[in-house]
Order: structure tokens, then sequence, then C-alpha cells
């Protein structure tokens, strides 16, 4: 509230300013006031743009911008100042210049997959909008209008994370936070935090070339040929990781190679057998290190054969079923059943026809007392009687002998014939049948493969950034179960 002391001495300083010699408005003293250089001047006004008479120097500005605003050409000289105003606010705010982390360029040759985890990509929307871009990001979060309708109207929501206005505001902040990348990428194109990830995102939701191209116009993503380079160097790391994985380790025949489920299915039947001898040897709980234990023949020959009683025997199988807990039984289910395919895989890979034939004619016996086994119930049962029985004698060698083949000629590394004969025709295929780079193998393996983990949560990630906090949909699934009998 102005005192009237105060007023008097308004009108005191007017009158005194409107008189002569140098007779001056109020608003040409204001004017001299605030742009003359003299120094007994400039020492008054010394703590206007300070810590000690700023909070007072703001608060003359409302006032000012009242009494422009009364009149219509007030009104649109002040918008005219204003707009002037966030036009070198928003030129002088842009983000750093320089390669990442110093600056915001970030090279398709030496990007991470670190690059494009949601932390990451959350921490860099934060400091080009918190730091670099602050203004831009204001003005448009707070420009923005409620809509007519709802988001989900018309849609199902089964998950709802926000409602009402924090909802409304984190769908502002993400499309004002696309756009402030959208503009540092058009004004300097070395500004493509948003655009590689957003280029490499698109190709792997599948988005064509041309409609990745027009992007690239609008600032959106990057170009297609920058998607594949930073593919190509994230193929780098990614073998870097399967080869860590798929290294040598303590036993041969866990190699590069060793994916396949008999493999791995083989590798736990041994387990299980081992530590079925170390509960026999009462040692399951020990760490035995590196040294190997010596035992006799007598007491090695014991311990095998009371392994075998305690669980390979029907004996232990019938006492197992009896148990309340069905583990034990499932795991002497396995360790008998699976035995019989360890088998067959060491007999054809040794060559030896005869424990082949003799595992085969086990089979034919269980598949007759599995249901859903039509063909192979009566197939394997039809080729050993073939070849044990009905085929004469020097017929029956013949073809047993021809079964399996060594293609390199080394022991212990054979193969079934019509494997390899497929393995041949693949490659006759392959070899006559090279139509143009979509076709290419290596292009296929070295570029798509090694980044399948990234690819398949790229779809997601792209639903999320278009709206982070969108209901979630449910993803139906059709399981047709049809019953075999």
């Amino acid at each position: 509230m102005t005192s009237p002391a105060e007023i008097k001495k308004v009108l005191d300083s007017c009158s005194l300013l409107n008189s002569k010699p140098g007779k001056m408005t109020p608003k040409k003293f204001l004017e001299i006031y605030m742009s003359t250089a003299n120094s007994n001047v400039a020492y008054l006004r010394q703590y206007w743009s300070t810590d000690r008479g700023l909070k007072s120097t703001m608060q003359l500005l409302p006032l000012l911008r009242n009494e422009i605003l009364r009149t219509d050409g007030g009104r649109e000289a002040w918008t005219s100042f204003i707009q002037q105003e966030a036009v070198d606010i928003l030129v002088s705010q842009e983000a750093p210049r320089g390669n990442y982390p110093q600056g915001s360029f970030h090279s398709s040759l030496s990007v991470e997959k670190s690059f494009f985890t949601s932390e990451e990509q959350a921490r860099q929307d934060t400091a080009l909008t918190n730091q670099h871009m602050p203004f831009f990001l204001w003005k448009k979060t707070t420009s923005a209008r409620h809509p007519v309708l709802p988001e989900d109207f018309g849609e199902v929501a089964y998950h709802q994370s926000l409602t009402g206005h924090e909802r409304l505001n984190a769908r502002f902040r993400r499309v004002a936070t696309t756009i402030c990348s959208m503009v540092a990428f058009s004004n300097n194109r070395r500004h493509n935090g948003l655009q590689l990830n957003n280029s490499v995102r698109f190709y792997a939701c599948g988005i064509s070339e041309r409609v990745q191209e027009y992007l690239s116009h609008l600032g959106l993503c990057s170009s297609r040929k920058t998607a594949l380079s930073a593919l190509k160097t994230l193929s780098i790391e990614g073998r870097a990781s399967i080869k860590a994985v798929t290294g040598p380790t303590l036993f041969e025949e866990h190699g590069a190679t060793f994916t396949s489920p008999i493999l791995c299915s083989c590798s736990r039947l041994e387990a299980t057998l081992y530590y079925c001898l170390r509960i026999i040897l009462k040692n399951e709980h020990e760490n035995l290190g590196d040294e190997c234990v010596t035992l006799t023949t007598d007491r090695w020959n014991a311990v095998v054969e009371e392994c075998y009683e305690r669980f390979c025997s029907p004996q232990a199988q019938r006492q197992a079923d009896k148990a309340a807990c069905p583990k034990l039984g499932n795991t002497l289910i396995q360790l008998h059943d699976f035995s019989s395919v360890v088998e067959v895989k060491r007999s054809m890979r040794a060559g030896d026809v005869g424990r082949l034939m003799n595992a085969w004619k086990k089979w034919c016996i269980m598949t007759q007392g599995l249901t859903g086994l039509t063909n192979y119930s009566s197939y394997p049962p039809r080729m050993v009687l073939l070849l044990t029985v009905i085929l004469p004698p020097d017929l029956r060698k013949y073809l047993c002998h021809n079964l399996l083949i060594s293609p390199s000629g080394r022991s212990n590394h054979f193969v079934a014939k019509d494997q390899w004969l497929e393995c041949q025709n693949y490659w006759i295929k392959f070899l006559f049948n090279q139509t143009g780079n979509g076709h290419s193998v290596d292009r296929l393996k070295e570029l798509f493969s090694l980044n399948i983990g990234m690819f398949a949560v790229h779809p997601p990630s792209c639903r999320k950034c278009s709206n982070p906090l969108r209901p979630m949909r449910a993803q139906q699934s059709y399981n047709n179960l049809t019953k075999i009998t």
C-alpha cells in the first residue's frame, strides 16, 4: 500500500522533471537512468541486476506489462516484443556440440547397446529438456490444451497407470521432448540422440525405407544408411558377447556348437548320474576340488553296482513311485528313458551298428506303449524286422553297414547318411539360388542374427515412447489343444 508521503514525493519528482531547464518526461528520465554510461548514475543502479536488488527489479515488469496491455495497440506491441525475446532465448539455448558424452553427437561407428536402453534415453531426454533447452520445453508444455475426447476413447483399457491430469501432463511432456529433439536436430544434424535411436527402432519395427526417408526429412529419425551402420557396430559387440559365452570350457564338447537340445540333455544326464555316484560315496555336499579321487577297482565296482541298484534298477523305480513326492520318481524315469537316447547318439557317432540296433529294438517296445505316435510306432519295428529277419543275410549286412557314414574319414565322427545328403542338398540349393542381397546368408547372419535380442524389445519400446503411460493391452493367446487318440 502506497503511503501519502510516497505519493507526494512522486509528484514532486515529476514536477521537478517538468521544470526548466532541461524539461523531460518520466520515461525519458528512466531511459537515461538505465542507459547512460555516466559513472555516478551507473553507481546508483549497480544493484538492479544483482541478488540484492533483482527481486524488486522484476516486480517492475508486471506493472509495466499491465499498463501496456490496457489498449489494443499496447497488446500488439507487447506481443511483438515478447515474441522477439522468446526467439532470442530459443536461439541462445541449444544442445552442446561435440562427441558424446561431452557433446550431443552419437556416431554410428561407436554406438553401444547401452545407448538403446530406456534408462539412457531418459537421461538424455532430461539433459536436453532441463539443461540445454528448458525454455523450449516450458513453452511447449504450457501451451498445450486439454483434448476434447479422452485419449482412450473407444479403446479397452486393461491396466491404467495414471489417470486425469498426470497422464495428460506426461503425454504433453513426451510430445514436447520429441519436438525439442527435432528442433535441435534441424539446427545441427549432429544432435542426433533421438534420431539414431529411432532409425534403428523403426528399422526393427518394419518401417519401409521410403517412410523412414520421409521421417528423416522431418527430423524424427536418421537415415536408413545410418541405421545399418549402427547395426554393424552393434554386431561387433554382440559377436564378442557370444564368443564369451561359447568360448572354451573345461569340457571339450562344450564349444561354440554346443546348442543342440540333445547335447544339453546328454550333459544333464551325465550330471545326474555323477550326483547319484556322489550320493553313494557320501560326498555330495563336499567340494572335491581339482584333485582326482583314487579308488580301488573293487571299491569302484561296488559303488557302480550299488548306484545301479539304488537309482537305475526296476526295484528302485517301483519304490520311488510309492513316495509322496514325485521328484525322485520323475528323475529315475528320465534316467531310464533318456539313457537310450544317449546310447543311440554315441553308437551312431562311433559307427557301431550293433549297439544302434539294440537301442532301436528297445525303442520298438517303448513306442508301443506311447499313445499318439502312430507312424513312429510302426516304422521302427518294420525297419528292425527287415534288417534282422526278413531280408537275406547278405542284404541285411550290406544295408546295416551303409546306414552311417564318416564324411571326413575320422573315427568317432559318423553321421546318418540321409542327414549328410540333406546337408549337401542344402549347399547345392544355396550356391545356385543367389538371387540378390536379400538371400545373402552372411549379411543376414552378421547384420541381423546378432541383434535379434535388441530387435525384440524395440516394437514394445516404440509403443512405450509414443505414450509411456498408455493403458497396457492384453496379449491374447489361443492354444488349440487337439487330443490324438
